[in-house]
């Protein structure tokens, strides 16, 4: 295969799926390559936001109340809010969302079962080489996780191993375990991830705050010790789930290209929270814009300076003194409120909500922190 496109996608998971979908009614001469022979079931992704926004037809379930707490043998501690309820689409929902938009334009290709090798500039732009043959394009979107972005290495890692049952007794359907027994061992920061996904099935996620590294069989054993603290050890599984997400990598400021990055590699995480989705989805619309409008494509903005200098401080605070972590979290989300907690997820804090974070978390280890940095 050798073929010409004016622009070329690596990668289509959440980011180059996204951007592909919103391209597809327009769209001319766009290939996206992904490795995956196949789309299943393999993410839950959650969020904070208005009951109303662009992907509200894909959402699953809401919950308007969700609680965090510490393992001290306590009831976790209630939120609220209903202005920005906790929010879930399923990988299913949103890729068969996505795929169909792609599949109406003729003029879109998505090649499954291609991976990417060597990206060489020429004369009109792009020479790519492929698993299925020689692709030249003008403009170029990557999403892949590759050596040179792997080498800036993250504080820590977000990592995270689950499973979806079906447990024996029903379960409170009303409220999202966000962040349940918050604990800390040789490995960590840990906490128990609970959302009900109905009146007999629950999602259940054992989550670590960890170095870079850490070995997902530790993960899977945490998952074991959370179903039998339920009683949920011997429920069905339906299916199971697993993820690393990079916290705290270099904040990119990537100029304008006609070669960007995009997705967790490209910046769409936040820093010392791991949420991304809604972010991701932001960029691909206004990506998908920029590209009708002008013919360019655009990398995701660049954070804001003093919050990625404040998150770093907080994560740099995290591995060095990871036994501090629960109290932390636990007081910073009784700090904010529900709300407040909603908004400092989804970026949108006031300067109040910095002032209620700033004031609970513990000083000294934010001090050291920040001067080392």
């Amino acid at each position: 295969m050798t073929e010409r496109v004016d622009l070329l996608i690596l990668g289509a998971g959440c980011a180059g799926l996204g951007l592909a979908a919103r391209l597809a009614p327009s769209a001319a001469r766009v290939l996206v390559l992904e490795p995956r022979l196949a789309y299943t079931n393999d993410r839950t992704w959650c969020f904070w936001a208005p009951v109303q926004h662009a992907l509200s037809h894909l959402v699953s379930r809401r919950w308007t109340r969700w609680h965090i707490g510490v393992d001290d043998g306590q009831p976790a501690h209630p939120h609220a809010s209903e202005a920005l309820p906790y929010q879930c689409i399923p990988a299913e929902r949103y890729y068969a969302w996505a795929l169909e938009r792609c599949a109406a334009n003729p003029t879109l290709t998505l090649a499954l079962g291609v991976t990417a090798s060597t990206v060489r500039r020429d004369a009109a732009g792009f020479q790519v080489e492929t698993s299925a043959g020689r692709v030249h394009a003008r403009l170029i979107v990557d999403t892949r996780p590759d050596a040179a972005t792997a080498a800036r290495a993250p504080l820590l890692e977000q990592v995270f191993v689950g499973c979806e049952i079906r447990p024996r007794l029903g379960c409170d359907t009303h409220s999202a375990g966000v962040m349940e027994r918050l604990r800390c061992d040789g490995h960590g920061v840990l906490f128990d991830y609970v959302l009900p996904l109905g009146e007999d099935r629950v999602l259940v996620e054992v989550t670590r705050f960890a170095v870079p590294g850490l070995e997902l069989s530790v993960l899977q054993a945490d998952l074991d010790a959370a179903l039998a603290h339920r009683g949920w050890s011997d429920a069905p599984v339906l299916r199971r789930e697993t993820g690393r997400l990079p916290m705290g990598l270099p904040n990119l400021r990537a100029p304008a290209s006609t070669w960007v990055r995009a997705g967790t590699v490209g910046g769409s995480l936040r820093a010392a929270t791991g949420y991304g989705f809604r972010r991701t989805q932001a960029w691909a619309q206004q990506c998908s814009e920029r590209y009708r409008r002008e013919g360019s494509v655009m990398a995701h903005p660049a954070e804001p300076g003093w919050r990625h200098w404040m998150d770093l401080t907080f994560l740099r605070a995290l591995r060095r003194q990871p036994a501090l972590g629960p109290q932390m979290f636990a007081r910073m989300a009784a700090a904010l409120g529900g709300e407040g907690f909603a908004r400092f997820m989804t970026d949108s804090a006031g300067f109040d909500d910095w002032r209620r974070v700033v004031a609970a978390l513990p000083p000294a280890p934010l001090l050291r922190a920040a001067v080392r940095w």
